[in-house]
């Protein structure tokens, strides 16, 4: 009865969670915060990849832009602004739930939920992430690379009249 109770209330954190993710994504915060984990130059561009070394990815990853500090696109992203903190703590708690159920030492419990599911999701959504980018990159201004409103309108990740929210009643436009 004990891992019931824990499962659901770390289903509900993660409800909690998810809830404040929407709200800095439909505020228009995360659009501003986002830039936080790549280094820029003084006009503000972003620098490729290409100019910077990132040698703690052993070669094995290679960032589209040059990160302002080792991870900070990848493993570290959640320092680098609200929406992925109020994120790594969202899957944290969903982690732990499923970790709840599917285990009965403790150790267990934390390995799964703080190192194999997070490795498995991480691995898992860079391959899918890039891959979509590569897919919808030509259908936008791939030129654009300037942080500023007019660079960024292919990328905004705030709030415009099509997007749709997670919850019916919050409809972007709805009155």
């Amino acid at each position: 009865m004990i891992t019931l109770i824990f499962i659901v209330v770390c289903l509900a954190a993660a409800g909690y969670f998810k809830g404040r993710l929407d709200a800095i994504a439909d505020t228009g915060k995360k659009t501003d915060q986002w830039k936080n984990k790549y280094e820029m130059t003084e006009y503000g561009n972003l620098i490729p990849t290409e100019k910077k070394n990132h040698w703690w990815y052993f070669g094995l990853y290679k960032p589209n832009y040059a990160e302002k500090f080792p991870f900070s696109s990848t493993a570290l992203v959640s320092v680098t602004d609200d929406w992925h903190m109020n994120q790594f703590i969202m899957y944290r708690f969903i982690y732990l739930a499923i970790s709840f159920a599917a285990s009965h030492g403790i150790l267990m419990t934390i390995s799964l939920a703080f190192v194999v599911f997070p490795i498995i999701v991480g691995i898992v959504f860079e391959l899918s992430y890039n891959n979509h980018l590569v897919e919808l990159k030509p259908k936008m201004s791939a030129k654009k690379s300037k942080l500023d409103d007019s660079a960024t309108a292919w990328y905004s990740e705030g709030p415009n009249e099509e997007q749709v929210t997670s919850i019916p009643e919050k409809q972007i436009g709805d009155e």
